[in-house]
């Protein structure tokens, strides 16, 4: 009798899908008591109820939400902080250098203009970008007005009362243009720090996929067959010794 006890036993070790209910999507215990007093559920040292509700798996569609939102976040969801972090860091300076860059390249701006007004003799008034471009390349709007009506392009000639601007020599209009150049350069620097800011949310984005799935494949196999064995360590108690077969269905 104890021989085929001992074999259905074994048996059950093999293959626990054939001796176990139906249960979707959850964990079954099954107890194997050899004494005559069953040991009480809440003595289990491994609690029911994480088996009964496992850990859920990570999303890797809201992983990639997340990184593109914020680098390093997706990473967090995941629970592979360690390496998402330096994403957010770079994150962070890029940000700072992108703010840096266009205060900088503001204050050139105003520098430039100011110095038009000055020394030009323009009123900031109604006055767009490409007019402050313009006005660095001529001496003086006559100079202007007289090229475009050479080239018969009189939809682009200034109103004089309006536009007018004059160098008093070369030389300020030079330094005028290269003032307009280090803001336009200051601006252009900009793309540059975007286009970092995008490679670094692509690369969070492919490293936070896979740590969603290394996530996953390390809670299938955590899941997947556990064993464990329990004692009631009560001196006073009846002897028993209980084997549990956890798995997953």
């Amino acid at each position: 009798m104890k021989n085929i006890f001992f074999l259905f036993l074994f048996a059950v070790a093999l293959f626990p899908q054939k001796f176990s209910s139906p249960i979707q999507n959850k964990f079954e215990p099954t107890k194997f008591v050899f004494t005559d007093q069953i040991i009480p559920e809440n003595d289990v040292s491994i609690s029911k109820e994480l088996f009964e509700n496992p850990p859920a798996k990570k999303n890797i569609a809201l992983a990639i939400l997340y990184s593109a939102m914020l680098p390093g976040m997706g990473e967090l969801y995941a629970n592979n902080y360690k390496s998402g972090k330096y994403f957010t860091i770079a994150d962070a300076a890029l940000l700072g250098v992108y703010f840096g860059v266009n205060t900088y390249g503001d204050w050139k701006k105003e520098n430039y203009k100011s110095y038009a007004q000055t020394y030009g003799g323009i009123s900031l008034t109604s006055k767009n970008d490409d007019y402050f471009a313009t006005i660095g390349n001529y001496k003086n709007i006559d100079q202007y007005n007289d090229e475009k009506a050479l080239e018969q392009r009189f939809t682009e000639m200034f109103d004089k009362d309006i536009m007018n601007w004059k160098w008093e020599n070369e030389t300020q209009r030079r330094q005028y243009r290269g003032m307009w150049l280090s803001s336009q350069r200051a601006y252009n620097n900009l793309q540059f720090v975007v286009g970092a800011m995008l490679i670094n949310r692509l690369v969070s984005i492919v490293n936070a996929v896979r740590s969603v799935v290394a996530y996953n494949k390390n809670l299938a196999e955590q899941t997947s067959w556990n064993i464990y064995f329990d004692a009631n360590p009560n001196p006073l108690a009846t002897k028993n010794f209980s084997v549990n077969f956890i798995s997953t269905f």
